[in-house]
């Protein structure tokens, strides 16, 4: 990314409030990562939300297979702030504050901005009918606005 390019900022912004269905979206967007040779990280709130992400993606979708690493963000790594190399192309991590990543694309499934949002070339969030989701979602879409970046949002119908 160029200096004078605004990362896209992405809202999916799904009809339900599961989170089953929130993971299930997450996998079909890596699968169409997978396809167009990008990678990414997923930014979770914690390593058990990390773990419970990884065995989703071993099973769905159950045609393909979504090759990634976990980096649970416990510390093994001291002093690093950035989602670990992997050779995989996906990367789930818990690891807080988030400030680089290698990955092409970022999927934030957290509930605040990461402190990398200027340094990446596209952020999404997934967004489903929960009230602390939504909230924090709404906070996420104010402070990119702010920044400056162009924001879409698109509804996802299940």
């Amino acid at each position: 990314m160029t200096a004078d390019q605004k990362t896209q900022v992405d809202f999916y912004v799904l009809d339900t409030d599961s989170l089953a269905a929130r993971g299930e979206f997450v996998a079909r967007l890596l699968n169409k990562l997978q396809k167009l040779g990008m990678g990414a990280v997923i930014a979770v709130d914690s390593a058990a939300e990390a773990r419970q992400l990884s065995e989703l993606l071993w099973s769905y979708p159950p045609e393909s297979f979504l090759p990634h690493a976990v980096d649970p963000g416990d510390g093994a790594h001291s002093g690093e702030d950035s989602a670990r190399q992997s050779d995989e192309l996906f990367v789930i991590s818990a690891r807080s504050p988030l400030t680089s990543v290698e990955q092409e694309v970022l999927i934030n499934l957290r509930r605040q901005p990461p402190a990398c949002h200027a340094k990446l070339a596209r952020l999404a969030e997934v967004v489903i009918q929960n009230e602390a989701i939504l909230a924090a979602s709404r906070q996420n879409f104010r402070f990119y606005r702010e920044q400056g970046y162009t924001v879409e949002s698109h509804d996802i119908r299940s």
